[in-house]
């Protein structure tokens, strides 16, 4: 397994422990050719469900780089999908980095946007104080607004 797959089981490791029950998952990569009977084996051995859940991981990561693939495959056809859309899109902090930066490059644009608007509008007021000052309500009718 590569190191982006490899680090997007580990970005949901917790999440993977907590809720997945590997027996779900481990005939399918059997079938698939992911998992030896040997693995499949070292797996069932894990006293809890929580320890067969981290034996599994550990096993899983040193698979072929097809192995997500089919895990997330596996996932989906046992009904884990929102754990199977965590893995396949980790929320990491270099996500949540690239995110604000983002935003912030928008809102300092945004900022400068605003200033240039208030700078045109500062100018217009001034104009029409002008004006005014040059020609006081005074002269015009009614009819003139």
């Amino acid at each position: 397994m590569d190191d982006t797959d490899s680090n997007k089981l580990r970005s949901n490791h917790v999440e993977l422990i907590r809720n997945l029950n590997p027996e779900d998952v481990t005939d399918y990569l059997y079938q698939e050719r992911v998992l030896t009977q040997e693995d499949v084996e070292r797996i069932d051995a894990g006293p809890t469900r929580a320890q067969k859940a981290r034996i599994f991981l550990a096993i899983l990561q040193l698979k072929s780089d097809n192995a997500l693939v089919k895990f997330l495959e596996a996932l989906r056809e046992k009904g884990y999908e929102e754990l199977a859309a965590k893995v396949e899109n980790p929320v990491t902090a270099a996500n949540i980095e690239a995110v604000q930066t983002s935003e912030t490059a928008e809102l300092k644009e945004l900022k400068e946007l605003l200033k240039e608007q208030a700078e045109m509008v500062q100018a217009v007021n001034k104009e029409l104080e002008q004006v005014f000052d040059l020609h006081p309500r005074s002269l015009y009718t009614q009819k003139d607004f």
